[in-house]
């Protein structure tokens, strides 16, 4: 991470800002028969399929000494263009200071190595510099922080861990914050940056992380079950019932709980606790509800919904029916040599689901 002390005079218009997307040049089969050769071989033939003069001068049509393709030739180039990007960044820097307060290599064992590493080097001219790893829990290495994750769409448990890592990470995410909104390079940005540190730092906000964070703690191991390539029926059902049953423990019990977890959070970083007695004042109008406190807002309106909604999705993706099928279908399972083989549990699957097939 890397904070400028004079951004705010260099501001440049959005319009010039620039998206950068990531696309790798080599492929892991770049053979002509080859079904996917690879992003970057990819993209040339799909510029190629569209424009006749570029199909002539690229790949097989290319001349032998320019195809632009070979590894050496791609890392000079690579060279070139990291070259023009140093020498702008020199010139846009000039005579101010920069200050590196946190490194992160990806886990490459070859740039985060501790001795006669990129990491040590760092750490000889700015003791400092904390190497930010990926993982939240280690306990092993010096300077070591755990780092925000980025929620992927890809993964059902991201979530989970990008609340965890925000939670325990927050001062931090503050102090970004802070930082963007006073020295960001344009107007957007820190809007932005300001935006986002207000949302943050509300009271609302800290309840709603730690109910999130309750729920898909419990959420989590079903998440992590269903992801696996090879998984038992009748254990993947027991899941689903564990589940529904700790989630609606944590309807019944857990509201004081969770409640005093945020009281203390909010009071440890200063944020402001409201009156929990007081009336409930609902949005921007400010309409004033007969008979409803803080309290009972964030209580019924929030806790009570956020795990009631929880419910009915497992409900729904998991319901009754479903979850007998499953069961009955147990029995056609293979393994340990069809030991959960039952001739009734077939006959019942025939039966209740698959009247028009069998007899």
């Amino acid at each position: 991470m890397i904070s400028k002390s004079d951004a705010a005079s260099h501001e440049q218009p959005p319009s010039k800002c620039r998206r950068i997307e990531r696309c790798a040049f080599r492929g892991h089969d770049e053979t002509i028969n080859s079904r996917n050769s690879g992003n970057f071989i990819e993209m040339i033939k799909l510029l190629a399929s569209y424009n006749e003069n570029v199909l002539d001068v690229v790949l097989q049509n290319a001349p032998l000494t320019s195809k632009y393709t070979s590894p050496q030739i791609q890392k000079e180039i690579l060279y070139v263009l990291a070259n023009k990007v140093r020498k702008q960044i020199h010139k846009d820097i000039g005579s101010l200071s920069f200050n590196i307060c946190g490194q992160g290599y990806d886990g490459a064992s070859n740039m985060r190595g501790e001795w006669n590493k990129l990491q040590e080097l760092f750490l000889k001219e700015c003791p400092c510099a904390y190497y930010a790893i990926g993982e939240l829990e280690t306990g092993t290495g010096s300077n070591q922080v755990g780092t925000l994750k980025r929620a992927s769409d890809t993964r059902w448990g991201s979530h989970f861990y990008s609340i965890c890592s925000l939670q325990r990470r927050y001062n931090e995410s503050c102090s970004v914050l802070e930082i963007i909104r006073s020295e960001g390079t344009n107007y957007s940005q820190r809007g932005e940056a300001t935006a986002a540190y207000k949302m943050i730092t509300s009271f609302e906000f800290i309840f709603n992380l730690f109910l999130m964070k309750e729920i898909m703690s419990i959420t989590e191991i079903l998440c992590q079950a269903l992801q696996q390539k090879s998984q038992d029926v009748l254990n993947a059902i027991q899941l689903v019932s564990s589940t529904k049953e700790l989630i609606q423990e944590l309807r019944d019990d857990g509201w004081k709980k969770i409640l005093q977890s945020v009281v203390n959070f909010s009071k440890f970083h200063e944020i402001d606790v409201p009156d929990f007695n007081a009336q409930y004042i609902e949005g921007r109008g400010r309409r004033q509800l007969d008979q409803i406190t803080i309290e009972h807002h964030y209580h019924f309106d929030i806790f009570n919904l956020a795990i009631d909604f929880q419910l009915q999705e497992l409900d729904i993706r998991f319901n009754e029916q479903s979850m007998e099928l499953l069961s009955l279908s147990s029995s056609l399972d293979p393994k340990d040599g069809y030991k959960s083989f039952n001739v009734d549990d077939i006959c019942s699957v025939a039966e209740k689901y698959y009247p028009l097939d069998f007899s």
